[in-house]
């Protein structure tokens, strides 16, 4: 019912199995790894941190032999389980009805293992399948002559499949005597067009392939449904078959069901983010990204009771966004108008080959109520970021952070993630420019022909505005009988007084609001001439004197 190694590295899958997490790992993930969970006929089974097993569910199926030790891989079946162990052999425990715990005597080195219902299979170390158990009705264990080689094998419950090293499938059994009459149920007649694939899962009289193009296709019995795929499900990396439905895992971590009831007790729990998924006969297990688990389905014998406290949330487990660098902030020097922020993921969840999805940036200015900082380009929600690779903010300031010296701020990143919102906090120290800086001169007309004037100081500051008009007048002289007409061009210069501080400081002098100057059009009790100024603002602080000019349109 689960996914193999191989399989799993082609599709750079996000289902981690133990024989991964018993690589050697980078030292800071060494003490995080995902667990790895099987459903089966009202048993659960899955790993813990140190690869060692706990089940639970039917009581006579839950005892852990006691020279298990930790394992490679895990499957749970009819009312038992079965593990590779670190010797590559296979170890099965539980009820022995239909010759559930038992193992051939020459199956010997196993590189993958599938136990689902009444029928167990391994690729064996010879890279060829071997299937067994003693109540074999529908020939499921008789692996084809001439079948050859094979990359992933799955039994199921009246037949069995596998992947050939040219990615095709090959199924046998599925025939079941049945009151003096032998039927087929079609779980192993494989479509004559699937083509190639990466996976096959049986479940208990149903066949689903994951394809190469990350579609699925299922064959076999559709009394509930568990054949017929959702149109458009595209983005496949995991399928799991049971009994009456089909799950499979996506790309950005979500899982999608159909078959047996799976819009009541069967259905996928809302929002889940899986990093593997399993369906047994009644109910599924997924391990969360964060690397809890969580079941649902039938709740007989308990099969859905995962114990709590064995599987707890990894911390920084779905993404770590480490130190940010080159920033952070530093000493950021007066005048300097923006900088780079690099903000490293270097871990998703572990779970290889995935992508981080950001949907929104937001900056929180923490020091005072100043919006101090701007975001004004960032590579962060462009496109989905994999893991090793930066997401890069540029941080713009605007003069008011030079008045505060320390800098605390938040950069709030929304991304697809369990945890769905991580803060990063900034530290850092304001050195003040050596001069007065003044910026971001604006005029916002109204109508008629008033406005308001917006500024940035560095600094609480006098201001002082001037604006300037060209006009142009016919100057009529007579000299004798002589009349001269002359256009002459005047400039005469008007002073506005912004005759309070920029801005409106506080008991600190640290200014809270944007400074601004409201000029109700009138010049010497006149309304000013319609057309084009030209506006100058003048500042005068503690440590200088700075303007800016910009055109103004009365109208």
């Amino acid at each position: 019912m689960t996914p193999t190694t191989n399989q799993l590295k082609r599709i750079a899958a996000l289902t981690v199995l133990l024989v991964c997490l018993l690589s050697p790992a980078p030292a800071a993930a060494a003490a995080q790894s995902l667990p790895h969970v099987s459903a089966g006929f009202n048993l659960s089974c899955a790993t813990k941190a140190d690869a060692t097993v706990i089940c639970w569910g039917v009581s006579f199926s839950t005892t852990i032999p006691a020279d298990l030790g930790p394992v490679k891989q895990l499957e749970t079946g009819l009312y038992h389980a079965c593990a590779v162990k670190l010797d590559d052999t296979v170890a099965c425990w539980g009820l022995d009805d239909y010759g559930g715990t038992g193992v051939p005597n020459d199956l010997g080195a196993v590189k993958q293992l599938s136990a689902q219902q009444y029928i167990k299979c391994a690729v064996k170390a010879d890279d060829t399948a071997a299937c067994w158990t003693i109540r074999d009705l529908s020939g499921g264990t008789d692996v084809p002559q001439g079948l050859g080689k094979v990359k992933q094998v799955s039994g199921g419950g009246t037949q069995a499949c596998a992947v050939k090293l040219d990615d095709t499938v090959a199924c046998w059994g599925d025939s079941i005597p049945y009151y003096g009459a032998v039927i087929s149920d079609g779980s192993a007649v494989v479509p004559n067009n699937l083509g190639t694939v990466t996976m096959v899962s049986a479940g208990q009289d149903h066949t689903c392939a994951l394809k190469t193009a990350g579609t699925v296709a299922c064959w076999g019995n559709n009394n509930s449904g568990q054949v017929s795929v959702p149109i458009g499900l595209t983005g496949v990396v995991s399928i799991s078959a049971g009994g009456g439905r089909t799950c499979a895992l996506k790309s950005d971590h979500s899982v999608v069901c159909w078959g047996i009831q799976v819009n009541g007790t069967h259905k996928a729990p809302d929002g889940l983010k899986a990093a593997q998924i399993s369906v047994g006969s009644g109910h599924s297990c997924a391990v969360k990204t964060s690397g809890a688990i969580v079941c649902w389905g039938s709740t007989t014998d308990g099969a859905l009771n995962v114990p709590t406290g064995v599987f707890p949330t990894l911390s920084n487990a779905v993404v770590n966004f480490g130190d940010p660098t080159g920033l952070d902030f530093g000493d950021v020097s007066g005048g300097q108008r923006s900088a780079l922020l690099t903000l490293p993921i270097r871990s998703i969840g572990l779970v290889p080959g995935t992508s981080l999805t950001v949907s929104a940036l937001a900056f929180t200015n923490t020091s005072n109520s100043l919006d101090a900082f701007v975001i004004p380009s960032e590579n962060c929600t462009t496109a989905p970021i994999a893991d090793g690779r930066d997401c890069v903010v540029r941080v713009r300031f605007t003069p008011e952070i030079w008045q505060r010296g320390d800098l605390n701020a938040d950069i709030t990143i929304t991304d697809d993630s369990e945890v769905g919102t991580h803060v990063v906090h900034l530290t850092g120290r304001a050195i003040p420019p050596p001069s007065f800086v003044l910026e971001n001169f604006q005029w916002l007309p109204a109508s008629p022909g008033t406005g308001r004037f917006f500024w940035t100081p560095s600094d609480n500051a006098k201001v002082t505005i001037t604006l300037t008009q060209p006009v142009t007048t016919v100057v009529t002289t007579k000299k004798g009988k002589k009349v001269t007409k002359k256009t002459v061009t005047t400039i005469k210069p008007v002073t506005l007084v912004a005759n309070q501080a920029s801005g409106l400081p506080t008991s600190d002098g640290i200014v809270t609001t944007n400074p601004n100057f409201v000029w109700d059009g009138r010049v010497n009790r006149k309304p000013a001439a319609k057309g084009t100024w030209t506006a100058t603002i003048t500042a005068v602080s503690a440590r200088g004197k700075a303007s800016l000019t910009q055109s103004v349109t009365i109208r």
